[in-house]
């Protein structure tokens, strides 16, 4: 199994016993600086969960997993995706939490190091339902199958690389690029500065890091006045396990993502995905 899989399965059993009803399938959005969160609680304290489209399923901060009391385990050796991120320190578990409204236990949790108090929620572990992200009503809902049918709705080309969204989208009119769904960048798009040379937003002497495109083509949507980020001359963007990603998806044939599009682009639409399925719909409420 791909291990990039096998770790969104990693110790994830509770989210097969989640079962929403008709009242409780949906939860308030809180959105400040670009992040998104949702109320919770882990080990009997209210916290919050930050949201994520990553492939790293759940974690903690190291400052939370220490307020709570909890004893903090190096990763095991085996694990090599979570061994190679420098920011992952550790992991917990059997860690109480009550989410959704319903209780449940979590046999491990990775451990990050950041000063905040969060958990970290990876959206891409329920792709037991359709989830639908409505960012301008602020609100997080889980439907079932049954109850639309994504297969005539879907209208922006997805698929799944290794774990995470990607989309297909054009730049400026160019040809069109895969770049990853990324709800936790707070910015609008990030290329790879590979790719910005390719579509002309820059030339190979540039020394520059941000830009603006015309237009960007989002599922049946023209956006224009797209700020752009690109990494400094020299390197690429992306962290180790981007790296890793792009290792694995080339050695195994599936789609390499040229960078991310995320909340200043997502923070303006309804966003229903079918991650099973490699279905999305987008529209504008």
């Amino acid at each position: 199994m791909n291990r990039f899989i096998a770790l969104l399965i990693f110790s994830l059993s509770f989210v097969s016993q989640l079962a929403f009803g008709q009242s409780d399938n949906c939860e308030t959005l809180t959105q400040q600086e670009g992040i998104v969160s949702i109320p919770m609680q882990t080990g009997g304290r209210p916290t919050v969960a930050v949201l994520n489209t990553g492939v790293l399923p759940i974690g903690i901060s190291r400052m939370l997993a220490q307020d709570l009391g909890l004893e903090v385990e190096p990763v095991p050796a085996r694990n090599i995706l979570w061994s190679a991120i420098p920011a992952i320190s550790g992991q917990v578990s059997n860690v109480p939490i009550r989410i959704f409204n319903q209780d449940l236990q979590i046999e491990q949790m990775y451990v990050m190091d950041n000063p905040a108090r969060f958990v970290y929620l990876s959206l891409l572990m329920f792709n037991d339902f359709i989830m639908q992200v409505n960012l301008p009503q602020s609100s997080l809902c889980f439907l079932n199958r049954s109850a639309l049918n994504m297969r005539e709705a879907n209208n922006i080309e997805m698929k799944m690389a290794n774990g995470r969204v990607a989309i297909f989208v054009s730049i400026n009119e160019a040809k069109p690029v895969w770049l990853e769904l990324q709800l936790e960048y707070p910015g609008a798009v990030r290329l790879n500065r590979d790719v910005a040379i390719e579509l002309g937003l820059i030339d190979e002497a540039s020394t520059a890091t941000a830009g603006i495109a015309d237009s960007l083509m989002f599922g049946p949507y023209e956006l224009g006045n797209i700020a752009l980020a690109y990494p400094p001359s020299g390197q690429q963007a992306g962290s180790e396990l981007e790296r890793l990603q792009r290792m694995a998806r080339r050695g195994g044939g599936g789609i390499e993502t040229r960078g991310v599009l995320g909340y200043e682009i997502l923070k303006h639409f309804v966003v229903t995905l079918d991650t099973d399925r490699a279905r999305m719909h987008v529209y504008v409420p």
